[in-house]
């Protein structure tokens, strides 16, 4: 799975794709995921690592304070005092998320680094623990009642993520829509040779950067420990969910022997 900044992209400020753009030049991701220690990899954009090979592999811009506050003088956002103001009217933004401690650290150094562009955050973080986690889906996933949504996106082994960046798909919350995008996806879906596949994927992940309905942030992982006197899961191993390490269990023992066959 990622975490994600996800942008509604449907609200009037962010339907600017030129301030979406600012805010992924603003995001130091590497602070980020030095902040959360271990447990965490880098996040590429839309896909996970190695999805998607080969050289030419769309990267995500690097950090540029500076260029993210060009970018948003040129959209008409300028500076007044602290502030970006345009049309008499401040740039500043609520980050909606789950309460989790985690997710309170991202959003104390995403205030912290999109206040040096002049860019104010406001934090919601929503309860969702004795019951609450279906009136977050229904009152800020379902209605899109949110600006920006720190969340995180489950997407597995297979790089297909129609479901979040389809114009029409239920799932895709920061309702981006793109033409050329959506093509690359089905298409992407549809095919079973690798090569073509990836090419596809290739296409979809530079248009999607360049639209930027969200800023990738890094990807969760656990960390599964085992002890050298058993033998469970192989030394090595990715799992890309936690019940996975229960998949080859027929086959765990704690001392290896030779034995006499039976006749």
């Amino acid at each position: 799975s990622g975490v994600y900044l996800i942008l509604n992209t449907k609200s009037d400020i962010l339907k600017d794709v030129a301030v979406r753009r600012a805010f992924q030049q603003a995001t130091d991701v590497a602070a980020i995921q030095k902040e959360l220690g271990g447990g965490v990899r880098s996040l590429e954009g839309p896909l996970l690592k190695n999805q998607v090979t080969g050289a030419d592999v769309p990267k995500v811009p690097a950090m540029d304070i500076q260029k993210a506050a060009e970018t948003l003088d040129a959209a008409g956002w300028k500076l007044s005092g602290s502030n970006r103001v345009k049309d008499g009217k401040k740039l500043e933004f609520t980050v909606t998320t789950t309460k989790k401690k985690e997710y309170e650290s991202v959003l104390s150094l995403i205030t912290e680094q999109w206040r040096k562009v002049g860019v104010t955050v406001h934090a919601n973080a929503v309860e969702t623990a004795s019951g609450g986690a279906s009136s977050f889906d229904q009152n800020v996933l379902q209605s899109r009642n949110f600006d920006i949504l720190l969340y995180e996106l489950a997407i597995g082994a297979d790089p297909d993520v129609y479901a979040y960046w389809y114009s029409s798909s239920r799932y895709n919350f920061s309702g981006y829509a793109n033409t050329f995008a959506d093509t690359s996806l089905v298409s992407a879906r549809s095919r079973l040779e690798p090569e073509l596949r990836n090419a596809k994927y290739k296409q979809f992940i530079k248009q999607w950067l360049e639209d930027a309905p969200a800023v990738a942030l890094y990807q969760p992982a656990v960390e599964y420990v085992t002890s050298e006197d058993m033998h469970t899961v192989q030394p090595g191993l990715t799992l890309v969910s936690n019940a996975d390490r229960y998949a080859g269990i027929q086959h765990w023992s704690v001392t290896q022997d030779q034995v006499y066959k039976t006749p």
